[in-house]
């Protein structure tokens, strides 16, 4: 006996078949991200291990030149340090950016004959070596560099996965749909489909949240099928369920992320330290 579902799928020129396909290959692309997601972290990691300390002295450095200067403290400007108004420093959080304000410091001790320094009696003091710093940064600029790639591949697996994974994504919407209709007194046959009935249906939500830098939210009654687009400037990662524990799924700012199976709660993270995120989501009421 023919499936109900047939006369259905040829009128809406659906193939099963080739959604199940399109399904596995959208399972592979997510364990890819999953992969290269892990692997950023790690490098990233890797990379803080060496450049916190090198940060640490770098600070503590800057602030030593700024009393020494202290009738002229923008003369430690001369140093690529970024003290503002002559009377606080302001470190910027992107690695990069601090590593390279380490890179113009060194080099401008450098600059002087050897012990000559006037950064030369706190280096002592404190048993801290320019070059053995500069050893540690070029091996955490190597990390960020192995942490920008996964990380970039990361996010055209999530990309490719939620393209494989859109087709099958509606057709399953639409097949579910018409199930229902079909089978209006019979919820038994729904479940035989997979599919679960609720006794007050509710019409889903869109919801509106927002982050601060580095926050986290923990969300209920995430929409199975339903979206979460970032509409922020900052990318969020989410994990399923109420911990951070696991690899997340990355959302890019400007990117929709399909909630699926699974993922009914979900803990979203703001990644950024300096902007503020914000996406909207598909929810119950």
């Amino acid at each position: 006996i023919d499936s109900p579902l047939t006369p259905f799928l040829l009128l809406n020129e659906m193939d099963l078949e080739a959604d199940a396909t399109l399904g596995n290959e959208a399972d592979v692309f997510d364990t890819s991200r999953a992969t290269n997601t892990g692997l950023s972290e790690n490098a990233t990691q890797l990379r803080d291990k060496d450049a916190k300390p090198v940060f640490k002295h770098l600070k503590a450095g800057a602030q030593f030149l700024k009393s020494m200067n202290v009738k002229n403290t923008n003369a430690v400007l001369l140093w690529g340090l970024p003290l503002v108004a002559g009377s606080r420093y302001v470190w910027p959080p992107e690695y990069t950016k601090k590593a390279s304000i380490f890179n113009e410091y060194k080099t401008k001790s450098d600059s002087y004959a050897a012990g000559t320094s006037p950064l030369q009696p706190f280096l002592n003091a404190n048993t801290i070596v320019l070059a053995d710093d500069a050893i540690a940064i070029g091996k955490a600029d190597a990390n960020n560099i192995i942490s920008g790639k996964k990380a970039g591949a990361a996010q055209d697996d999530t990309e490719n996965r939620d393209l494989k994974w859109a087709t099958p994504l509606s057709d399953t919407h639409l097949i579910c749909d018409f199930l229902t209709k079909l089978y209006p007194e019979n919820p038994k046959v729904l479940y035989e489909y997979g599919i679960k009935m609720v006794t007050s249906p509710q019409k889903p939500v869109l919801r509106v949240s927002t982050l601060l830098q580095e926050a986290k939210i923990t969300i209920k009654g995430s929409v199975i099928g339903g979206t979460l687009t970032n509409i922020g400037l900052a990318d969020v990662n989410v994990f399923k369920g109420k911990t951070i524990l696991g690899t997340p799924t990355l959302v890019p700012a400007g990117k929709t992320f399909f909630i699926l199976k699974g993922y009914s709660e979900i803990t979203v993270v703001n990644t950024s330290s300096t902007l503020t995120a914000k996406f909207t989501l598909d929810r119950s009421k």
